[in-house]
């Protein structure tokens, strides 16, 4: 259970990313309503999404970071596995078999209290008048070579074969 200062700090830290982020689309005046405005939504979302996320949590890793080599006896199958989510080059070689490095971040890792892990990419793409059901099966599709390459490396990580992953949407 977060107590209420970790749950304070955890609020501000994304208000002011999404502060960060949307910055260029603000006027000099705007960010203090914008603010308030984002504070009041969040606390929400956090207690309607965020919290039960972490209720079960043994431990939490915001933001984690990883980065690593393939190793060459993995190469063959992590080639296989992730050449349909990799952008082409313009001759259309996908990936070569030389030395391939992996990095990233995932916004929240959680082990659970049974040993499990999950990791939860946080997204904001637009609904634009999708029904809700449309729009999560649109995101899962968009972002499922992200969130392999999560389940991939964060199973690494932790020395964990099965990881879960999950996107968490602002429509929630």
């Amino acid at each position: 259970q977060m107590s209420v200062s970790d749950r304070k700090k955890a609020t501000e830290r994304i208000i002011k990313q999404a502060l960060l982020e949307n910055s260029d689309d603000m006027d000099q005046n705007e960010p203090k309503e914008f603010f308030e405005f984002l504070r009041s939504k969040m606390l929400i979302y956090f207690d309607k999404v965020i919290a039960p996320i972490v209720a079960d949590a043994k431990e939490l890793y915001p933001e984690y970071s990883f980065s690593f080599f393939v190793e060459e006896s993995e190469r063959a199958s992590f080639i296989s596995d992730f050449s349909p989510f990799l952008k082409k080059t313009k001759d259309g070689t996908v990936i070569n078999n030389e030395s391939i490095w992996v990095n990233g971040k995932a916004d929240l890792v959680v082990v659970k209290k049974d040993g499990s892990v999950r990791v939860y990419d946080y997204k904001s793409d637009a609904m634009n008048g999708k029904p809700a059901a449309d729009f999560a099966l649109s995101l899962n599709k968009k972002y499922e070579g992200q969130l392999a390459l999560y389940s991939y490396a964060i199973g690494k990580s932790f020395g964990v074969s099965d990881v879960e992953t999950e996107l968490i949407d602002l429509y929630r």
